[in-house]
């Protein structure tokens, strides 16, 4: 049974790489900002919602890695850094604004399929 599931978890794996080209680096390069905890998140909102505590607005920069030319900063990741960029908090936010506009259409009795990706629309050419 192992064998099987291995044997599709590396077909599928392999199966979108040929699909899509680019895809696995497009992914490696998102993962960046979607590593993110519980406690990032927690910090992130209070940071968000009450701006005059915090005084320092610094990233926090790492080392360069070896090979890496000396020129080039890197920044740490959100784990690390409360400072730093990240997609996990907005992605969020939009898909809870979402569901709540869905929520409401669905209580006003006019809920459609059609709302998600209306709404959703609405939200990328509106910002």
């Amino acid at each position: 049974m192992k064998a099987a599931t291995d044997m599709g978890q590396q077909f599928l794996a392999q199966g979108t790489a040929r699909l899509v080209p680019g895809l696995d680096l497009f992914m490696r390069t998102l993962r960046v900002y979607f590593a993110v905890d519980n406690c990032y998140v927690k910090t992130k909102i209070g940071r968000v919602l009450f701006p005059f505590t915090k005084r320092n607005w610094a990233r926090m920069q790492t080392d360069p890695v070896s090979g890496q030319a000396l020129t080039t900063v890197s920044y740490a990741t959100p784990i690390q850094d409360d400072n730093a960029y990240d997609l996990y908090i907005p992605l969020m936010a939009l898909i809870t604004y979402v569901l709540l506009c869905a929520l409401c259409y669905g209580t006003a009795g006019e809920f459609n399929p059609e709302v998600l990706p209306d709404v959703t629309t609405k939200c990328f050419v509106t910002q």
